[in-house]
């Protein structure tokens, strides 16, 4: 049913002023500091701003839904209507930030396979999550339910259709041990000098003559191993604050129906995520080179309208044991074979190629760094120069071990991709999900008789490269796959 047009919440107008005051807090410190020094009567208007915008901002929005969309209705004098289509929503989020959270309320991202997103902010929690219940569980017309994670198999429904164990996953403290294996401490570590670089220049020599007097007389090895430590600490420990500030209270469930997924996560500021089951089509097995060597895994969902690498991508396991997430995965999808089952081998030559091309990719590098030897020490002899050459000879352990991810697999429901990597990494891509066919193949792939069989599909990363395939077993991988969408072909040749 239609409903008339509504406003956000009143109590946004507390939560617009301290977002944008703080946006404006840099700019006014400086003013300030740079000027006069003192507080003067116009600097009140770095107050005034953010206020008199949030009220503008509440007095010029509204919202509604309608039978067929939800529309969204901003501006006074130039005025902009926003319409999403209801049978066209795939995923909303819900985000409170700190102030957010404290007033009890929430911002409403509504995706609908388009870059842009429509947005309230913000709404009371309860009515957010009520207007995501509604959007997402519309009936879908007749033949759009996606078969492949609500059919039954085997006349058997599979656990996600069932009305039992609506939780998947809930986040347990000791999952922080994984958190300096999964790359978090270095991105906050690289944030962290970028912040504190520009005031640590202006007080370098000041920082330095103190160090100077307080180390003095120390071994230089003993000061080299010093700060090696402190560095390898400060990156775990900002891993593991990182990791706990984004994963803490992380959940992962289902709705009774099965028609839609629901995670939560976030310690300070929280997101809760809503995903259309219908718009699903696959997984991501993760194992990183890193989270390998410790047992750890993480799982993501591959979905419509959800770009892999943005902020709202469909977490489905933060890094956790590979035990929890497989069965999670196992759980998800009713396809033990695709989760855990035998890759089929792509061959000698394939492997003989990854060899190739690891030794590719040391000779750029030794070539660099000989130059780079040359530039340096002019002095040096000539087999100064020579020595990042012995790199060529990691070319064959590091060729075998990508060599032994690479594979492929063919399920009743799914095509399961595995890319070379020194790593394990699994895409579960549903059959019904792949939309057609490519066949690429280099001049170098072409004298071996292999191509790369790409499957395209609207979710992750939209092309998924099973790699190295001969091309006879690409062509039947494709057929039976897809059955019919490369039928023409068979019959040409």
């Amino acid at each position: 049913m239609s409903e008339g047009w509504r406003r956000l919440d009143p109590r946004m107008l507390l939560v617009h002023p301290v977002t944008e005051g703080g946006r404006l807090a840099i700019p006014f410190i400086g003013v300030v500091v740079l000027g006069t020094g003192r507080l003067e009567w116009w600097h009140l208007l770095a107050v005034g701003i953010p206020v008199a915008l949030g009220v503008w901002r509440y007095l010029t929005t509204q919202w509604r839904v309608t039978d067929e969309h939800l529309e969204l209705r901003q501006g006074l004098i130039g005025r902009q209507v926003t319409r999403a289509r209801l049978d066209k929503v795939r995923t909303v989020n819900l985000q409170s930030g700190v102030v957010h959270r404290l007033l009890r309320l929430s911002k409403v991202a509504i995706g609908t396979g388009t870059d842009e997103q429509l947005e309230l902010n913000a709404l009371r929690t309860d009515q957010a999550r009520g207007l995501r219940e509604e959007l997402l569980h519309r009936r879908t017309p007749e033949g759009e339910q996606n078969s492949s994670l609500t059919a039954s198999e085997g006349g058997q429904k599979s656990s996600l259709s069932a009305p039992e164990d609506a939780e998947m996953l809930a986040f347990q403290p000791g999952w922080l041990v994984y958190a300096p294996f999964t790359g978090t401490g270095l991105a906050i570590a690289g944030a962290a000098v970028a912040a504190v670089s520009g005031p640590f220049s202006d007080h370098a020599d000041w920082v330095l003559d103190r160090a100077r007097g307080e180390f003095e007389g120390l071994p230089v090895a003993a000061l080299v191993s010093g700060f090696v430590l402190l560095v390898c600490v400060g990156l775990v420990v900002l891993s593991v604050v990182g990791y706990a500030l984004t994963n803490w209270g992380f959940r992962f469930t289902r709705d009774r129906a099965g028609r839609s997924w629901h995670v939560g996560r976030g310690l300070l500021s929280t997101t809760e995520q809503s995903i259309d089951v219908d718009r699903v089509r696959g997984l991501t097995l993760n194992r990183g080179p890193a989270l390998r060597m410790v047992g750890g895994a993480t799982l993501t969902g591959l979905v419509t309208g959800v770009k892999e690498d943005a902020k709202t991508s469909a977490t489905l396991a933060p890094a956790a044991p590979y035990d929890v997430v497989r069965d999670l995965a196992t759980r998800t999808t009713g396809d033990p074979d695709a989760v855990a089952g035998r890759l089929v081998d792509h061959g000698p030559l394939a492997r003989r190629r990854q060899v190739f091309r690891a030794a590719r990719g040391l000779g750029v590098l030794a070539l660099g760094l000989s130059v780079l030897l040359l530039l340096a020490a002019t002095d040096a002899p000539w087999w100064v120069a020579a020595l990042p050459w012995l790199l060529l000879l990691l070319a064959w352990p590091f060729g075998r071990r990508r060599a032994r991810s690479l594979g492929h697999l063919l399920t009743d429901r799914h095509l399961v991709v595995a890319p070379p990597n020194f790593g394990d990494y699994r895409t579960l891509l549903l059959r019904s999900g792949v939309i057609s066919w490519r066949f690429d193949q280099s001049i170098f792939q072409r004298r071996s008789g292999l191509t790369t069989l790409v499957a395209t599909s609207a979710a992750g990363s939209k092309a998924h490269e099973v790699i190295d395939l001969d091309e006879g077993v690409a062509t039947r991988v494709a057929h039976d796959a897809v059955p019919g969408l490369v039928a023409q072909f068979l019959e040409e040749r």
